[in-house]
């Protein structure tokens, strides 16, 4: 607490999975500093929810299987949750689409990180988000040399009631 009240840092980084970083975590931040937390998945959700990014290890951890090494390679893929479980998440997170039904995957990754500080699409077995979106399934890309926009299916934006414009 000393260092954050002499003004020098911008944030902290906490590595454990021990709830009881959970209040140090949140004042933290209430003084307005970032606050990277890494830990096991065991890790409480007060304390993942405390932090400004949290970060699971295992994550981090996964090396790649040595050729031949199957036995881990398989290890590995059952660890991680199918990418259709990240759906409800994505689509929760698409805010205010353009009159086609498209929105910036930048923001969309915005808006998954201040709901879900934990979310990883690591997690999910993918590298980054616009794999995770296009493996889950009921969302649309297009992706041009400066960025990627998402959208939800034409069926799923019918069934919503948003539906806006042909698909492409």
């Amino acid at each position: 607490m000393d260092m954050m009240h002499k003004g020098t840092l911008d944030g902290f980084v906490l590595v454990s999975s021990d709830s009881d970083f959970t209040r140090l975590a949140q004042r933290l931040r209430e003084d307005g500093l970032v606050v990277y937390g890494f830990g096991e998945r065991k890790a409480v959700e007060a304390f993942r929810n405390a932090c400004s990014r949290f970060i699971y290890v295992e994550n981090l951890l996964e090396a790649e299987p040595d050729k031949g090494d199957r036995a881990t390679a398989k290890a590995t893929a059952q660890k991680k949750d199918a990418p259709r479980k990240a759906r409800k998440i994505i689509a929760d997170a698409i805010g205010e689409p353009d009159a086609d039904g498209w929105e910036s995957l930048g923001s969309v990754g915005q808006r998954i990180q201040g709901a879900h500080p934990d979310f990883d699409p690591r997690s999910y077995g993918c590298a980054n988000l616009s794999t995770l979106v296009e493996r889950s399934g009921g969302f649309d890309i297009r992706k041009n040399a400066d960025n990627v926009h998402v959208r939800r299916k034409a069926a799923a934006r019918k069934g919503s009631g948003t539906a806006r414009g042909p698909a492409a």
